[in-house]
């Protein structure tokens, strides 16, 4: 008696209640157990499990305060053109313009496909063309606006670079020959990096980065456990499945005949594709084979020649054994402990900026570079009390009644080093002042 199709479709219901049970909430439950498990064992073994709530927010303002530094005050050059450029590069109308002529010429590179009609082409190039000029006359007047101090910005000197590897790919591609064809389409490729421009201007993206900045160290110790996983089940697997026959999963580019392909299939098999029909091959064994096939020259796999035998191996059924365990270690234990480590990096950075927020500090950063304009890091004793005054809570006393009394007893809390001519440090004070909220 054959099956007939939607004879009973109440057993709908149980599939749907297997997965959200099973799939859904069972699974989150098992990353929940290990991001929890690693918080914990992250806490004691960094030492912090003993500090109070208080201490551990006092640790991250440390942390948050010695990565600013002292900025610098720019001015309008002398000349009239140098103060033009000045007066139109610090406005937000000249920014948005020059983000924009970036997303158009990301776009743009983003069209090109085979087959584009020469019009379309010439088109998309002009309108390239047209934002490099943009771009280079954006770096030229930075440059008559700011002077020296432009070279200064990271950013600007990424801006330079591609301003000029863009203008060197142009001017190459106008006088290119085949053979310089691949360097000019690389340089011009270049191009595509400006988009990290925008990272500058959106303070979401810089959260997003610096959150994968602070997972790199964790991230490089869970690569190093899973490279050595891979290593460890890549030579099990040429043990035990170098001689399997193959099949419609396993192929001349998915098999264990090797410790390489062996190594690429199982990271292939981490992502989950197709595990367990490999598993299945892996297990069974087709009719006539051999259980350990000994060297034979005109087998598959012993020979590399185009009209050699089938390779006839038996499957062995350590195949369940092996997939399950590597799938259940690598694919829900590793890859969510990465998971684990970028939340942990993350929710540190929300941390930090919610005991010492980024527009706290950058005040404090321009307080102090009114007083040192120059960014020499030092200013005199005696400026203290302005600074202090201009600051906001709670970094600072701006707002709040400070008599002098009360001023001298702070600064022998703050307890700050004198250097030479009785000057101050800017990585003292902020140390200190954080030490004092």
């Amino acid at each position: 008696m054959q099956p007939i199709v939607n004879h009973n479709e109440v057993w709908i219901v149980f599939f749907i209640a297997f997965m959200v049970v099973g799939s859904f909430f069972v699974m989150n439950v098992f990353v929940g157990v290990i991001i929890d498990n690693f918080n914990t064992m992250k806490a004691k073994l960094g030492g912090d499990f003993l500090l109070t709530p208080e201490q551990k927010k006092w640790m991250e303002a440390q942390k948050s305060a010695t990565r600013i530094g002292p900025i610098r005050i720019l001015k309008p050059p002398k000349q009239q053109l140098g103060r033009l450029c000045f007066t139109i590069v610090r406005t937000r109308h000249f920014e948005t313009f020059v983000m924009s002529c970036i997303l158009v010429n990301t776009l743009l590179m983003g069209a090109h496909h085979f087959g584009e009609s020469t019009q379309q082409l010439q088109a998309t190039t002009i309108v390239s063309d047209l934002s490099t000029s943009v771009f280079a006359v954006e770096a030229a007047m930075k440059l008559l606006a700011y002077g020296r101090a432009y070279l200064e910005d990271r950013w600007n000197q990424f801006d330079l670079v591609v301003v000029v590897a863009t203008l060197v790919g142009t001017i190459v591609q106008a006088f290119a020959s085949s053979s310089v064809w691949t360097f000019t389409m690389a340089v011009r490729l270049v191009r595509v990096a400006r988009i990290f421009r925008l990272v500058e201007s959106s303070s979401s993206i810089r959260a997003i980065l610096s959150t994968l900045y602070i997972s790199l160290p964790g991230l490089s110790n869970i690569t190093s456990i899973l490279v050595l996983i891979l290593f460890v089940y890549s030579t099990m697997g040429v043990h035990l499945f170098a001689k399997v026959a193959m099949t419609s999963n396993i192929d001349a580019h998915a098999n264990f005949q090797s410790f390489g392909r062996g190594f690429l299939f199982l990271l292939r098999a981490a992502t989950g594709e197709s595990w367990d029909h490999c598993m299945y091959d892996l297990a069974s064994s087709t009719p006539g084979c051999v259980s350990d096939p000994p060297y034979d020259p005109d087998m598959c796999g012993f020979s590399n020649s185009e009209d050699c035998k089938p390779l006839n191996g038996c499957g062995n059924p350590v195949a369940y054994v092996f997939f399950c365990s590597f799938t259940l270690i690598v694919a829900y234990v590793m890859l969510n402990l990465t998971v684990a480590v970028v939340l942990e990096s993350f929710a540190t950075s929300q941390e930090e900026e919610a005991i010492l927020v980024p527009e706290l500090l950058e005040g404090f950063q321009y307080k102090w570079a009114e007083l040192d304009p120059t960014a020499t890091g030092f200013i005199r004793a005696d400026k203290m009390l302005p600074l202090v005054h201009a600051v906001m809570p709670p970094l600072g006393w701006c707002g709040i009644p400070l008599t002098m009394p009360h001023f001298l007893r702070y600064m022998r809390a703050l307890q700050l080093p004198l250097y030479e001519g009785e000057v101050v440090h800017f990585r003292d004070v902020i140390l200190a002042m954080t030490r004092e909220m």
